[in-house]
């Protein structure tokens, strides 16, 4: 997630309650800050080195 363009912030997709409190957290920077960039979600592939969008159903796999 990037909410802000001074702020990216990554957890582990396996965490589901380090995700919700990233997202949490994420909501409120891009709520309160002008530089606002994105609330979305993305997916770090180590193996590819790339994001991508995140889909919810991915974290179930």
């Amino acid at each position: 997630m990037a909410p802000t363009r001074e702020t990216v912030l990554f957890a582990p997709a396996s965490q589901k309650e380090a995700v919700r409190k990233m997202t949490e957290h994420g909501r409120q920077s891009y709520e309160q800050d002008k530089d606002k960039i994105s609330h979305g979600l993305m997916l770090f592939s180590k193996d590819r080195k790339e994001l991508s969008v995140w889909k919810e159903e991915e974290s179930e796999e």
